[in-house]
């Protein structure tokens, strides 16, 4: 049975450790320099090794561009973030924020794409072979979502879960949890 958003949502809720808000200021170096300071510290936290340190260093940064490139900033609507939690036997890492929702159905498309790499015999091989042919066959420009979705499952070696809070006609909550088992 596959694990919905919701249900990993509900579990990891109250268990935050770091939180980055990503003010419409647009001032997002400070901001995100902070958090990244935060995560690289986060053996001060929790028993946590080197290794899965600089993993999740990696899948928040590449979160934050997301965030940054694809959000809608407007904070009387909703202030885009990232988030981390801890629950003992993994870590999360959530990103949230606001995007058009005619972008939606592109968008779920890249990741149940993605996701299908779990249904394979050796996921990791299945990911790195669609990695590779993305970045040699998308132009520069163009690669976006495909292979930063791409780099989240391969760090994570989980499949992603996500979410879209619809708000209006025009706009929705885009929410991507990403888990790391803890070694």
């Amino acid at each position: 049975m596959e694990t919905s958003f919701k249900a990993v949502y509900d579990k990891i809720k109250e268990n935050i450790l770091l939180e980055l808000n990503l003010p419409e200021d647009k001032n997002f170096i400070q901001h995100t320099n902070k958090f990244q300071d935060q995560v690289k510290s986060l053996d001060k936290m929790v028993d946590i090794s080197e290794k899965q340190i600089r993993n999740l260093y990696f899948i928040s940064s590449e979160m934050i561009q997301a965030v940054i490139h694809n959000g809608i900033f407007n904070k009387d609507i909703f202030v885009n973030g990232i988030k981390l939690f801890y629950d003992d036997e993994k870590f999360y890492l959530l990103s949230q924020n606001l995007m058009n929702n005619e972008k939606i159905q592109r968008v779920q498309l890249k990741f149940e794409e993605v996701n299908s790499a779990f249904d394979s015999d050796n996921t990791e091989e299945e990911l790195t072979i669609r990695y590779k042919y993305k970045l040699k066959n998308t132009p520069m420009g163009k690669a976006g979502v495909s292979v930063g979705v791409l780099d989240l499952a391969r760090r994570s070696m989980n499949k992603l879960l996500y979410d879209f809070e619809k708000i209006d006609d025009q706009l929705s909550i885009f929410s991507i949890i990403c888990t790391v088992d803890n070694e």
